[in-house]
């Protein structure tokens, strides 16, 4: 008798370390089969709803039309907001499939170069004056040895 209340406690003892495990390999197979029957909605075969959405078409520099100002006698400001809507179209029209990869690329190469004259024409930034505990991110002096919040050595600065 004895015998067998110890094999039901050894059933028992069993079956609470293997449930957990039985419990988890259920759930991940129930997630893959959600997950599979969600992906395969998502697929591209399948017709999505799409937004009408009017975008301009890119134009290349042959098709351009004259704008009254040149890039050089247009302000920074003017000129970035310009390159920031010319390549987010670029970007609806490429991924949208309306725009070909060399075009694409071509636009964002100019808009590149546009944004490298900018920056020739911008005058030199001055040294920063302060520096981020590599520990804690908070803005120490450039020549702290120690951080002022979190206490860490920052090493010194480098010249």
């Amino acid at each position: 008798m004895v015998l067998s209340q110890i094999a039901v406690s050894l059933d028992w003892q069993l079956l609470a370390i293997v449930l957990p495990f039985v419990m988890v390999i259920l759930v991940i197979v129930l997630g893959e089969i959600l997950f599979r029957k969600r992906r395969r909605i998502r697929s591209p075969e399948t017709p999505q709803k799409q937004q009408d959405v009017q975008i301009a078409p890119v134009q290349t520099r042959a098709e351009e039309k004259p704008v009254s100002q040149t890039p050089a006698e247009m302000s920074d400001e003017g000129l970035l907001k310009k390159l920031q809507t010319e390549i987010e179209q670029a970007s609806k029209l490429y991924s949208s499939g309306q725009l070909s990869k060399e075009e694409f690329y071509a636009t964002v190469h100019r808009v590149e170069n546009e944004l490298q004259e900018i920056r020739t024409r911008a005058p030199p930034s001055e040294p920063p004056k302060t520096r981020r505990c590599v520990h804690c991110q908070e803005e120490i002096q450039l020549e702290a040895v120690y951080c002022d919040r979190c206490g860490r050595y920052v090493g010194a600065s480098e010249p």
